[in-house]
């Protein structure tokens, strides 16, 4: 008996006549996938805290006795709502002298300037010196600059009896009280602590990688507890702490807002689809995944990717992964696409 032997067929032949023939090289049966269907968005997380710059003390502007103070804590308010009415007695009363005392300058402005217009007629006959004018001109002048200063009295003594009332400065919530009715209250005197609950945001330290994988995500919340609340990135701090070698990344609420002070983990997304690691294989130092094109299998070497890890991809959704015998493949052999669902891949083998 003869054998003839080439690199595609086996031939055994006796007498002349071909008794076997059958392939050298089999095709390999694997099972495929649309990427799309395999892939997913790996999540990275990092703990993050809700802070709120707009938690204030809200102070008395002036030195007078509490009257009243109508609101206590846990109370929802209104900008320029009143916190509290201070003694405005004194200061009506410097108000209305102020007021007079202008209304007595601006009086005495007004004759000083009558006397120096008919000074000023007298002068151009010779009727009166030079020096003499220049007198009354003098008079005006001090009589006008006295009447400012009246003016700016007047308006100082205004915007104290504006201070009786402590106004809030924007809506919030009343979350702590330092003072009662009775008490004489010198200006600067805390009265009351107002938070504004529209004003909190996340606020979360990175490492700079996570920063880079932050900035390029379209889908980030703030998780605390069960709940889950969408954010967006208003900013990422132009400095690295020295000793944690991390930057500071402050974010807004898209909708509702956690509560000022709650803590949990920001969650993001990364912008390219991961590839998990059980579907990757290991070619010479490369690491990729095998695809299907047509009857042949192709190796696509990831950049980046290490053994026994996810990896991210920028493959094309529609490309047919190989998900089961891809550990037995190298790039160019024949395949058999066959159909079904179950996953015959031995994850150790490679």
């Amino acid at each position: 008996m003869l054998k003839c032997i080439n690199k595609e067929v086996l031939c055994s032949v006796a007498g002349g006549l071909i008794a076997f023939c059958a392939p050298l090289y089999a095709a390999t049966p694997v099972i495929v996938k649309p990427l799309s269907s395999v892939v997913s968005f790996e999540e990275l997380t990092a703990p993050a805290t809700v802070v709120n710059e707009q938690h204030i003390v809200v102070s008395a502007e002036i030195t007078a006795k509490l009257l009243e103070l109508p609101v206590k804590v846990g109370d929802s308010v209104t900008k320029d709502q009143a916190l509290a009415e201070l003694d405005c007695q004194d200061y009506l009363l410097y108000e209305e002298q102020a007021k007079q005392r202008a209304k007595s300058l601006s009086s005495q402005v007004g004759l000083a300037s009558r006397q120096l217009k008919r000074t000023k007629k007298l002068q151009t006959t010779g009727s009166v010196s030079v020096d003499v004018l220049n007198q009354r001109q003098s008079e005006l002048n001090s009589l006008w600059a006295q009447l400012q200063g009246g003016k700016a009295e007047e308006a100082i003594s205004a915007l104290n009896v504006g201070r009786c009332s402590v106004l809030a400065p924007f809506d919030g919530v009343v979350t702590e009280v330092y003072t009662a009715p009775g008490a004489l209250l010198p200006s600067g005197a805390a009265v009351v602590k107002l938070l504004d609950t529209r004003r909190g945001e996340v606020s979360a330290a990175l490492q700079p990688e996570q920063v880079t994988s932050l900035g390029a995500s379209e889908n980030i919340w703030l998780r605390t507890g069960e709940n889950r609340y969408p954010v967006t990135v208003r900013s990422i701090l132009p400095f690295i702490k020295s000793t944690a070698r991390t930057q500071e990344v402050r974010l807004e609420f898209a909708q509702a807002q956690a509560l000022s002070g709650a803590t949990g983990e920001l969650v993001w997304q990364k912008a390219q689809p991961s590839i998990p690691a059980m579907y990757t294989v290991t070619r010479g130092n490369q690491v990729g995944v095998m695809l299907a094109d047509g009857n042949k299998a192709r190796f696509a070497a990831i950049p980046g990717a290490k053994p026994g890890q996810s990896v991210t991809t920028r493959l094309s959704p529609t490309a047919q992964l190989i998900v089961s015998g891809q550990y037995v493949l190298n790039d160019g052999d024949e395949i058999t696409i066959e159909q079904g669902e179950n996953e015959r891949d031995n994850p150790t083998a490679q």
